[in-house]
């Protein structure tokens, strides 16, 4: 028998949803799509859970209640790429029996702060016991127009609600061993508590897809395979700060986005002008399904969370 140890992510859903298939049949936003969704009277219902280890996403410079905001965070950008207001979220915590009070006070705290920004409800949940300890994070949302993964075609631009590249300097800090830790404390604040982008809600009318980013390139590829198409992703897309680090410390361009990860931003694919408040990223280009081009260079990375950095 196989082990699990020889899939990507990709290849177990769709292992799983060859078994799960016949329940997607009628719903638009299915497997592949970063929320699911039912739709109830002329209102559609977002539900995404996403969840970490400790030891896997709890980088030093983190206390709990910043992973557990991030945690939060991330299931909610999920459902607001699809146009869906997070209304509520539960959360199910496996906790390690050394642990003290104050770490699961911590917890509590980064759920309350993510509630805070997010303007939802906290439904409760579950406590477990678990020797690595890890977090899950359920999201609720409410949409009336929501948006797909479908539908690009070439020419379509692509913005996201902020630039590219900060998600990246941590893996290059701790994996890559490239940075040192003082480039790592400069976006303490961005990388502890990103905002999240609520007002891409009001943008909704606007976007032909979207997609939250939150596995990096592969984010992206993903949609781009739905659709059969490429991109070419602009240099100019890229925080200053980033192009900056990539100049200075002689690190290609792409093996910064290589690492890019949890931007906590979404992807627009669209071919209406977005407001000037976002960025834009690159454009939708003829070309083999899912391959991202960076000045006629093939771009590779993003995060599987079974293989890891691809």
């Amino acid at each position: 028998m196989r082990r699990v140890s020889e899939f990507s992510e990709r290849e177990l859903i769709e292992v799983i949803a060859g078994l799960l298939g016949e329940y997607y049949s009628k719903i638009p936003f299915g497997y592949l799509d970063d929320a699911g969704a039912l739709r109830i009277m002329d209102k559609w219902f977002f539900l995404k859970i996403d969840g970490t280890s400790f030891k896997t996403s709890k980088y030093p410079w983190m206390g709990f209640d910043d992973l557990a905001y991030r945690v939060a965070l991330g299931a909610a950008v999920d459902v607001i790429a699809k146009g869906g207001v997070p209304v509520a979220l539960t959360a199910s915590v496996g906790l390690r029996k050394d642990m003290g009070l104050g770490d699961v006070e911590e917890i509590a705290r980064g759920l309350r702060d993510s509630c805070q920004a997010l303007k939802a409800l906290f439904l409760g949940g579950d406590l477990n016991v678990s020797e690595d300890g890890w977090l899950d994070v359920a999201v609720l949302g409410v949409s009336i127009n929501p948006v797909s993964n479908k539908g690009l075609k070439p020419g379509h631009r692509v913005y996201a609600t902020k630039c590219l590249g900060v998600s990246s300097l941590p893996a290059l800090t701790y994996y890559e061993k490239i940075l040192g830790e003082d480039r790592v404390k400069k976006f303490l604040n961005v990388l502890r508590r990103p905002d999240p982008p609520l007002r891409f809600l009001n943008d909704v009318g606007r976007v032909r897809a979207s997609t939250d980013i939150s596995d990096g390139l592969e984010s992206l590829r993903n949609v781009l395979r739905v659709n059969g198409v490429a991109m070419r992703l602009r240099a100019e897309g890229v925080c200053k700060e980033v192009l900056e680090i990539s100049g200075q410390y002689s690190i290609e361009l792409k093996k910064i986005l290589r690492y890019m990860g949890e931007e906590y931003s979404i992807a627009v694919f669209t071919e209406q002008e977005m407001p000037e408040d976002y960025v834009l990223i690159g454009e939708v280009v003829e070309g083999s399904p899912g391959i991202i081009y960076l000045e006629e260079q093939e771009l590779r990375g993003g995060w599987d969370n079974l293989k890891g950095w691809l």
